[in-house]
């Protein structure tokens, strides 16, 4: 497996998709949808963090605690997809990080993350946040010490 990594980089999780889903239906964001698609004729694998710091808002930190999703390995047949959905908490800080066959050019796997509040019953995005939508564009490289 190649050692390429990418992030989202921190990204705060505001209450709710937007002040009348709160108010009127009660809706608060609580959920990432991790979207893979691979692009090849070959089997590719990636593993998936997602790291979680709670409530942290300035002057006061936070210590990074348990990931909310630790490492998990996705692996996708040819031209396959899938979403891997992830629990989450508003007013935390979270940062999602993919290493493996994956580059920013998409050749191989491509990855984005859309987050918001999610159905009853299967952890799925219903109703995005557009804070919370990161395409493969919007992710950094980083170095990968593995």
């Amino acid at each position: 497996m190649s050692k390429k990594k990418i992030s989202t980089g921190p990204f705060y999780v505001p209450l709710s998709p937007n002040a009348s889903e709160f108010f009127f239906f009660g809706r608060v964001n609580n959920g990432l949808n991790i979207v893979f698609k691979n692009h090849t004729d070959d089997t590719r694998t990636v593993k998936v963090t997602v790291d979680e710091c709670t409530l942290a808002l300035f002057p006061t930190t936070s210590v990074e605690g348990p990931p909310a999703l630790p490492e998990t390995t996705v692996i996708l047949q040819p031209n396959e997809c899938t979403i891997v959905a992830v629990p989450i908490t508003f007013f935390n800080t979270y940062r999602v990080s993919i290493r493996g066959d994956i580059d920013l050019d998409a050749e191989k796997m491509e990855v984005s993350v859309t987050g918001g509040s999610v159905n009853a019953g299967g952890g799925f995005v219903e109703f995005a946040d557009p804070t919370l939508f990161f395409r493969l564009d919007d992710f950094v490289k980083e170095d990968d010490d593995d």
